[in-house]
């Protein structure tokens, strides 16, 4: 079972989401010019992107670790292996959503040169899946049962 402070965590991973999705927003006003020729905006959006799939992947383990299911090999599964053993989130999100690790691996690691074309393309798929996620993932969170604290029992 989820302790309260596990699902307080769980939310502010939520809560860091919501606010680079709000930052992603701005940007998305601009045109792909704008974006392709400002690389101040291209490093603040890439550092967006990462932080918003890091911070699902950790809410992904979470979630995974305290209801009794382990973690999961890689980012990658963790969002399959939510869907499968907690149905948090629809199995059709987790196949939309768990190739954005793999940018998040090259925004993070370097990789390889950073296509910014495909960079400007995934912050308008964050827009689109990660609300869903969240929705998704408070939904899971409040259908759990209270749990009763150890003050209670007095």
């Amino acid at each position: 079972m989820m302790s309260p402070a596990d699902q307080d965590v769980i939310r502010r991973k939520l809560d860091r989401i919501i606010k680079c999705l709000q930052r992603i927003r701005e940007a998305q006003r601009k045109t792909l010019d704008d974006y392709l020729s400002d690389q101040d905006l291209q490093f603040i959006m890439e550092r967006q992107l990462e932080l918003i799939i890091g911070a699902a992947v950790d809410a992904n383990v979470h979630i995974l670790a305290q209801s009794g299911f382990g973690t999961p090999a890689d980012a990658y599964t963790s969002f399959f292996e939510l869907a499968r053993h907690t149905e948090a989130i629809p199995m059709d999100l987790a196949s939309q959503m768990a190739p954005a690790t793999g940018l998040r691996n090259r925004l993070a690691h370097d990789y390889e040169e950073i296509d910014h074309k495909l960079v400007h393309r995934g912050l308008g798929e964050a827009l689109a899946l990660f609300p869903k996620y969240i929705e998704a993932v408070e939904k899971y969170l409040s259908s759990l049962p209270a749990q009763e604290s150890f003050l209670s029992q007095e």
